[in-house]
């Protein structure tokens, strides 16, 4: 979207005939560097721009690195589906310690999810059909995406000391959609809960048979005995 105002500015300048072809030749040349180098590039809700990547359902970004203590990364969501919700979901090694936190910039209020470390090292952060509506008509006007944001910090530590400690993070980003609108059941768990309920259908249904074979009814024991 950036690149595209940048364009139509060049192609303003251009029709506005400033003096000499190289003059403006240079000057649209001039434009468009600053808009590829802004393309890529996204507000990281503490009043300023950083490089950010695009994240799009269903397509993981693999071996992510962050510094530790360092700059946060930004992730773009890019083609998100209306009345949807979404889970962004970050995993990294248990050898390679940190303390991630995820946010949507710009939401109000903040929507993050508690500092600390999760089980089985992994962070998410749920993203209801409701607020991505909403974040969505907001950004609408300004030709933007849903930007998250992911700081690492320092996790604990090192037995050799400082300078033994890690200085970044490797991790695995995805965005996984939803099937409810709460955001509660990612698609990709739609299989293990599919097979739970059956699992446990199936057992409520042969019960009555196994419990006949193992221990047969009391009432057929006095007509037997008769």
């Amino acid at each position: 979207s950036v690149a595209r105002g940048t364009a139509r500015m060049a192609r303003a300048v251009w029709r506005s005939r400033p003096r000499g072809l190289l003059a403006r030749l240079a000057l649209a040349l001039s434009l468009l560097l600053v808009g590829a180098r802004a393309a890529g590039t996204c507000a990281d809700g503490r009043g300023g721009r950083a490089a950010c990547a695009e994240l799009r359902p269903r397509a993981p970004l693999l071996r992510e690195t962050a510094r530790l203590d360092g700059a946060p990364r930004l992730y773009a969501l890019a083609g998100l589906a209306p009345n949807t919700a979404y889970e962004v979901r970050v995993s990294y090694p248990a050898t390679n310690p940190a303390d991630i936190t995820l946010e949507l910039v710009g939401s109000d209020p903040p929507q993050t999810r508690a500092k600390g470390r999760r089980m089985l090292n992994v962070e998410k952060l749920v993203l209801s059909s409701r607020r991505v509506g909403e974040a969505t008509l907001r950004l609408n006007s300004k030709n933007s995406n849903l930007v998250v944001r992911l700081d690492a910090k320092t996790y604990g530590r090192h037995r050799d000391g400082p300078q033994g400690a890690f200085e970044h993070v490797v991790y695995d980003v995805v965005l996984e959609p939803a099937i409810d609108p709460f955001g509660a059941l990612p698609l990709q768990a739609a299989p293990v809960a599919l097979a739970a309920v059956s699992c446990c259908a199936l057992a409520f249904w042969m019960e009555p048979i196994i419990r006949e074979l193992i221990w047969p009814s009391k009432a057929r024991s006095p007509s037997k005995a008769s």
